[in-house]
């Protein structure tokens, strides 16, 4: 043993120090574990013991002189970091021993981001960190879940609404990019800190569950299929939960009884007409909610303001209030004229997803060569089919179908399907306007190569006729009409087909319904021959080269508003 590290040794025995200098030591080289009995590992601690006391030393062989430094620095409680200065060493960040995060989690149901989270990000950080991290996911499927996300959104001040959202310490990740990026480095942040737990216990919230207040009726109308009403429905789910005083009652507004209800209730709530027989809807108390006015924090607010002295039940009008309400639908329509039901259908009849559709479907045709009567054949079958789903629906068929719940579905498939060939076409609309620019027309890319429009045009020849373009037209426009119907009818259509089963107007109702349905698929009409006229003509077809960048231009801001306005209705 050196003749340095024998002097060292006797002068710490001495001073009773090494209890202290050993841990500094250790701490300085980045060490986890105390140092063990092995010989060799004690001699190394000692010699760097030795070198840094000389350096404290000034050189000088009084090895004395730095350990009354360290005795000072102890006694003052100077922290020991000094010790990693003269090497360049950085000590890790330290975890407190026995520290454990806790993360909660808010999941959906049917999302891509929310089994991402789950099933790839939580099992890594829990094998990364184990016993340290305890990690609760919560579905707002369930409406206490739900509450228990309101809550946090409230506390956090975050009012956002991106799901999968995290809550750890202090701390809200926002979707799954955020959370996948920073969630490691939150858990390591809190470790160090000594850990944090569950930002609230379940059960904390909704003390209003535990509080006795008196009856709030809801009189809730809606109409199947259309997603506004589901999402509103999932809505007094949950508020139900949270209120056990709530009695919500619902009624789909395609029946007649509930149609009078609804005329009846808004009478009474003094609705203007052209607010009436629309959903979804709801009555509470005195007041009237539709539409875009049904959000959380407005119904929260009417129950809150009468649990305490309660609201009368609005589903129990006497056979008068009906009779009343069923004469003053009637004579709603006595007051219809024909402009009035041709603007209506005009107005409904500009359908984006319809246009989308059709747009979709000749371009197809155009693309592989079929022009002329096969355009014709194709816009007549669409067309035809919706104006037939729509008169029939109106006259009270087709309704059980269109209730079914996989047409829900089907729709946002469709929308969802609709909307990335929007944002994928409008893309490629704008990488042919750069192509145009330059002049260089070879490299624009909607269009099909030669080779292949060679070969589909052959196809068709062989195998394809006219009347299978039209069958295929006609059921791609019928399987739109189911899916759109909840989009129209502002008070024209419901009064309408309302008005079918009184015998003695009957003649007049289906007279307006054809009117309305014509007037409605008018804009597709109008669609047709501006694609028509488009691929046919010499003269536009010239005017297209001359202003080809222009026009993609156009084509593209076309695309992405019809994309950016699917996605809206997904959400």
């Amino acid at each position: 043993m050196p003749k340095e590290t024998a002097k060292f040794k006797r002068l710490a025995r001495s001073l009773r120090l090494v209890p202290i200098l050993l841990p500094a030591i250790l701490c300085a080289e980045g060490m986890q574990k105390q140092a063990d009995s092995d010989q060799i590992r004690e001699t190394e601690q000692e010699k760097r013991l030795v070198e840094h006391i000389e350096v404290l030393s000034g050189g000088s062989d009084d090895l004395s002189r730095g350990m009354e430094f360290l005795t000072v620095a102890e006694a003052e409680g100077a922290e020991t970091e000094w010790l990693n200065q003269d090497r360049g060493m950085n000590a890790e960040p330290q975890t407190t021993p026995g520290s454990v995060v806790c993360v909660s989690i808010f999941v959906a149901e049917n999302c891509d981001s929310c089994a991402a989270v789950e099933q790839e990000l939580i099992p890594q950080l829990k094998q990364r960190f184990g016993d340290a991290l305890k990690v609760r996911c919560y579905s707002i499927e369930d409406p206490k879940n739900y509450d228990l996300l309101l809550y946090l959104e409230q506390q956090f001040s975050y009012l956002e609404g991106s799901i999968p959202v995290a809550f750890v310490g202090k701390e809200v990740l926002r979707g799954r990019k955020e959370i996948t990026e920073n969630l490691g480095r939150l858990v390591e942040k809190y470790l160090t800190k000594g850990g944090c737990d569950f930002p609230v216990a379940i059960g904390t919230t909704g003390k209003e569950k535990q509080e006795q207040h008196k009856d709030v009726y809801i009189a809730y109308f809606y109409g199947p299929g259309c997603r506004r009403c589901d999402r509103v429905n999932y809505m007094l789910n949950r508020l139900q939960h949270s209120y056990p005083n709530l009695r919500i009652r619902r009624f789909n507004c395609e029946l007649k009884e509930n149609m009078k209800l609804n005329e009846a209730l808004c009478e009474l709530f003094h609705v203007p007409e052209q607010e009436r027989l629309i959903v979804p809807s709801i009555f509470v108390g005195d007041v009237h909610l539709a539409k875009e006015e049904l959000t959380d924090g407005n119904i929260r607010e009417l129950i809150e303001k009468y649990k305490d002295k309660g609201t009368m039940c609005p589903w129990a009008p006497t056979n008068t209030v009906l009779a009343k309400a069923e004469r003053g639908i009637i004579q709603r329509f006595r007051m219809f004229g024909p402009f009035a039901v041709i603007t209506a259908g005009l107005i409904d009849g500009i359908n984006p997803c319809a246009f989308a559709t059709l747009i979709f479907f000749l371009s197809y045709l155009t693309l592989v060569g079929r022009k002329g009567k096969d355009l014709v054949f194709a816009a007549l079958g669409f067309t035809t089919a919706v104006f037939i789903v729509y008169f029939l629906i109106g006259l009270g068929m087709f309704r059980f179908i269109h209730s079914l719940r996989i047409f829900s579905l089907l729709s946002r498939v469709i929308y969802l399907i609709a909307a990335v060939l929007a944002f994928v076409l409008g893309t490629l609309s704008l990488y042919d306007f750069r192509m145009a620019k330059k002049g260089d027309y070879s490299k624009v890319k909607l269009q099909l190569p030669s080779f292949l429009k060679n070969r589909i045009h052959q196809t068709i020849r062989e195998k394809s006729r006219s009347s299978k373009i039209t069958l295929a037209a006609f059921a791609t426009g019928g399987v739109v009409s189911f899916l759109e119907l909840e989009c129209t009818g502002q008070v024209y259509l419901p009064t309408i087909c309302f008005v079918v089963g009184v015998s003695e107007l009957k003649t007049n109702a289906i007279f307006y319904l054809a009117l309305y349905n014509l007037m409605f698929i008018l804009p597709l009409l109008a669609i047709f021959l501006l694609a028509y006229f488009g691929t046919t003509s010499e003269r536009i077809a010239l005017v297209m080269k001359k202003r080809f960048a222009a026009i993609k231009i156009i084509t593209a801001l076309f695309f992405f508003s019809l994309g950016f306005f699917l996605v809206a209705l997904l959400l």
